[in-house]
């Protein structure tokens, strides 16, 4: 969420991009206004905000006040999930100095002002990797998914997943509002790169390769691939 503005997805799916008064903005009121480029659709169903903060510390607080002013402008359901730059807790870091205090309380207040929580996902709890001749030197969790009760209340199901990125630094987020669906669909096999974590893969794929009698190499692998899904 940069300070000149955000792309917001509306319940129909197209995008609006809205321009914010700064000068409201930066004086922290509750007058906020947002400058469209173009009529802001009607959101019948939810809206979906990608976010993302600079990293700019001194003007976090536009991105917050822009999330309080698109909280006054509808009372549906929506959903905020990106890179927000900051933390809930001194928890949500690893490394040698503490998070600024102030930005933490900063952010925590935005939230409930907001009507938005945080949603709990599976995986590693950072995000974001800062690393030095090739080694790990600090971790946050910078990026989340938070919802307003609504939302919450019309996904009771819901689910996060933290995958793996093996380039980029920060790790991607999944967001699954119906994990339980009774609808199957049949997937061809696709290896998860977050396996290479598992200590028990090398050991898992010696035992998928090792097949009893004279089997030829498609075997093998699709031996490999049933002993992966187990």
């Amino acid at each position: 969420m940069t300070s000149g503005g955000k792309q917001i997805l509306s319940g129909d799916g197209q995008p609006t991009r809205m321009e914010l008064d700064r000068d409201s903005l930066d004086s922290g009121g509750g007058t906020s206004s947002l400058q469209e480029e173009e009529p802001m659709p009607k959101v019948d169903d939810e809206m979906g905000v990608l976010v993302f903060c600079g990293m700019i510390r001194s003007r976090r607080h536009i991105s917050w006040n822009l999330l309080r002013a698109l909280a006054r402008q509808d009372d549906k359901e929506w959903v905020c999930i990106g890179d927000f730059n900051e933390l809930l807790s001194q928890e949500e870091k690893w490394g040698i100095h503490d998070h600024p205090h102030y930005l933490i309380r900063n952010f925590r207040d935005v939230l409930p002002d907001c009507d938005l929580h945080d949603i709990r996902y599976t995986g590693s709890l950072f995000t974001w990797y800062m690393k030095r001749n090739s080694q790990v030197v600090a971790k946050q969790r910078l990026d989340r998914a938070v919802g307003n009760g609504k939302w919450f209340l019309r996904f009771p199901e819901r689910s996060g997943q933290s995958l793996v990125a093996l380039v980029f630094d920060h790790d991607p987020l999944l967001l699954d509002t119906s994990p339980d669906s009774q609808h199957t669909v049949c997937r061809r096999f696709c290896f998860d790169n977050a396996w290479l974590l598992d200590a028990n893969l090398e050991a898992i794929m010696v035992a998928g390769w090792r097949c009893e009698g004279e089997v030829d190499l498609l075997h093998k692998k699709d031996n490999c691939v049933a002993e992966l899904q187990l």
